[in-house]
């Protein structure tokens, strides 16, 4: 089965939600209590108030772990995320909280003022986000109580916060697999926000939808139509990894332990295997990968993981 090619308008116009945040500051919390959870949806199929009767905090592995996600979406935007404690009377733009139950699925995020983010159709200023974690998936490389980089627990907060901050899905469908792959592009090797491609449990190899050989690793980052989506939303950070050396690294532990794409704000020579966040600080060093030869750059991505057939090479989003 062939599915089409899209343009990148096509991608933008899938990803984005339409709800966006209006602030130079996006606040996040991981601190709140019940009380103070902003939205929950009731009467939909996902809750009828689960999360309330069942709320917990996030524990300190949880927060440690939205705020790393949280960083790999802020440095693509000129927008600051700022933590705060609700818990001491601060209202947060975004909530991220625990829940527990089996029966539910792993992870998900409400919007205001659409609720779940593509049923409904209405569009503005976002006001609140929420994401919750499901608790009971707690074993494997799925665990949201003790997530991990690496893991697909922690792709799905890198996930429900892109839908946090007013990206949709690369495809018709929210929850269940709808209508199937959009594109070639609905795909986990070009959008996080995808429900099809490598080690997804979808698949859609058969379908057309971009593949690589990933085993059974996850993306860990905002992959490029990602970096794509959320820049034509909110623009694009002229900070990000400013002042570092030319020469653009970031870890991996073995040789497809880190499916990513990373970001820089001022053109890069050449991409390698160093420490990345200092999460890999052993990580050898100096084994070139990928090359941009584009000095007039505004975002440079480099892609570590292995690239799709149609599309060899690094791939620079946007320019001067």
């Amino acid at each position: 089965m062939a599915v089409a090619v899209w343009t990148n308008a096509q991608i933008i116009a899938q990803l984005d939600s339409l709800n966006h945040w209006n602030s130079p500051t996006i606040t996040y919390s991981t601190s709140s209590t019940s009380a103070l959870i902003g939205y929950v949806g009731a009467g939909d199929a996902y809750n009828n108030g689960i999360e309330h009767s069942s709320y917990s905090p996030l524990n300190a592995t949880q927060a440690n772990i939205a705020a790393l996600a949280i960083t790999l979406w802020d440095d693509l935007i000129p927008q600051s995320f700022v933590a705060v404690n609700e818990a001491a009377g601060k209202s947060a733009n975004i909530d991220l909280a625990g829940f527990s139950d089996a029966a539910k699925t792993s992870a998900y995020a409400y919007t205001l003022p659409n609720g779940f983010v593509n049923p409904d159709g209405v569009t503005g200023t976002l006001t609140k986000s929420t994401v919750w974690v499901n608790d009971s998936y707690a074993a494997g490389t799925g665990d949201l109580l003790h997530p991990a980089v690496d893991n697909y627990g922690f792709m799905t907060y890198m996930h429900e916060l892109g839908h946090a901050i007013g990206l949709d899905h690369m495809g018709n469908y929210n929850g269940n697999v709808g209508s199937g792959p959009s594109s070639y592009q609905d795909s986990l090797v070009y959008s996080i926000m995808s429900y099809y491609g490598p080690n997804s449990g979808l698949g859609g190899q058969a379908l057309g939808v971009a593949w690589a050989n990933w085993g059974s690793w996850d993306p860990q980052t905002p992959m490029l139509d990602d970096v794509l989506a959320i820049q034509s939303i909110y623009g694009v950070s002229t900070t990000t990894r400013v002042g570092e050396s030319r020469v653009l690294s970031f870890g991996v532990i073995a040789p497809l332990a880190l499916i990513s794409t990373l970001m820089s704000s001022v053109p890069r020579t050449t991409l390698t295997r160093s420490s990345w966040l200092g999460v890999w600080a052993a990580a050898a060093p100096t084994i070139t990968t990928k090359t941009s030869n584009d000095t007039n750059c505004v975002s440079c991505c480099f892609r570590i993981s292995p690239l799709p057939t149609r599309e060899p090479g690094p791939r620079v989003l946007l320019k001067n």
